[in-house]
């Protein structure tokens, strides 16, 4: 039988909803640091959640967006087990290899902000071990609540294999099979999909969306 679906869930704003996600069997769960995010995490809280979820089981993953290497250490530091690091499509070099050598290639997921018709540059996966695949929208980083292109994700993810693909953009309890189906994805990235409202998250779309995972592709 084929492996379950992995499942992040991202935007946690209160403890109760992380430890919902953990018993229901999230592997990550997601905070985020990025003012202009409805789920904007400042530094003191993100640590005070990742510091009472931290041993309910999934990973911790901190999110945020340009980091200086400062921060990104911080963040690690703080208790984060990965950096989840959103950028434009055309980063410095320099830039991916400093936030590599401050916590290590294996902790960084890399979000690149990549426009139709830019190319997604397979040199950047020296430098993180994990890309998560998300919606293109102009002015934002992630966070669209918009479904993107899954036969895209299904190519990329099998010309790079040796790296961990996480599909986001847009997911919900109705969807994912569906999205499963298209994209080939065993790991995913859910936010507004499960939510009643930015940041909190709703009982009843968390066991949906994690019954779906479950179940796994649409046939």
């Amino acid at each position: 039988m084929a492996a379950p679906v992995a499942v992040k869930i991202c935007g946690i704003t209160r403890e109760e909803d992380g430890r919902a996600a953990a018993r229901l069997g999230a592997s990550w769960l997601g905070f985020i640091h990025h003012p202009t995010s409805p789920r904007h995490l400042p530094r003191e809280r993100m640590a005070e959640l990742m510091a009472a979820l931290k041993s309910t089981g999934p990973g911790l993953v901190a999110v945020s967006v340009r980091p200086s290497v400062k921060e990104l250490a911080w963040f690690a530091e703080a208790g984060a087990d990965f950096l989840q690091v959103h950028f434009p499509a055309a980063p410095a070099v320099e830039t991916l290899r400093a936030w590599a050598q401050a916590v290590g290639p294996e902790r960084i997921w890399l979000v690149p902000r990549i426009a139709p018709g830019e190319s997604f540059d397979p040199a950047w996966l020296e430098y993180g071990r994990t890309v998560l695949w998300d919606t293109y929208q102009a002015g934002e980083y992630g966070g669209s609540g918009k479904t993107g292109n899954w036969e895209g994700f299904a190519r990329l993810s099998r010309e790079h294999s040796g790296t961990r693909w996480v599909l986001a953009g847009g997911l919900h309890p109705e969807n994912l099979r569906s999205a499963l189906a298209a994209s080939g994805a065993r790991c995913v990235d859910v936010a507004s999909g499960v939510e009643a409202a930015p940041g909190r998250k709703d009982p009843a779309l968390l066991e949906a969306f994690f019954a779906a995972a479950r179940t796994g592709p649409e046939a």
